[in-house]
């Protein structure tokens, strides 16, 4: 929260719901609101996504089964979509909100890790696209990586090739 000045959230999730475990709330007037306790559905959080994405694909079968309802005229609704969002944040170790779960919200989002390499957890940052841009994003996604493999290596993760240069 300190480095985007935005509200963070950390994140697990249950078969198909991501859950708020945690936040730091931003300072700013406009902010996020979510708080401990509410759920959302997986596929179209940015913390959905990048659990999602680090799950086996038995796991995530049934999420892409569907149904995908639409929740924003941005909400990615279709399997072959999905997957393709899914592989592009494998590929480049962070998934992004781009309104799909509300209206004028944009989110990024880092996996977090256990020992045993599995995700065990989502950290993001989360504001209005007025601030949160494309390109601020972007710019976040290296800290963002950062603190997210502090955590997972709290955890007992040892970092692998990906996630590692990812951060650097």
């Amino acid at each position: 929260m300190r480095a985007a000045a935005e509200t963070a959230n950390l994140v697990i999730a249950t078969q198909d719901e991501v859950v708020y475990i945690d936040q730091v709330e931003s300072a700013q007037l406009v902010k996020m609101f979510t708080q401990p306790g509410m759920r959302a559905p997986l596929y179209c959080t940015g913390c959905g996504k990048v659990i999602l994405a680090y799950r086996s694909p038995e796991a995530i079968e049934p999420v892409l089964e569907g149904p995908l309802p639409r929740h924003t005229a941005h909400t990615i609704s279709a399997r072959p979509a999905l997957e393709v969002e899914l592989e592009r944040i494998r590929k480049d170790g962070f998934a992004v909100d781009n309104e799909e779960m509300e209206d004028g919200v944009r989110c990024i989002a880092v996996p977090v890790f256990d020992r045993r390499g599995e995700i065990a957890a989502a950290l993001s940052v989360s504001g209005p696209t007025t601030r949160m841009t494309v390109q601020r994003v972007t710019s976040l996604a290296p800290t963002a990586k950062g603190i997210a493999l502090e955590l997972s290596q709290a955890l007992g993760y040892q970092a692998e090739p990906l996630l590692a240069s990812a951060t650097s």
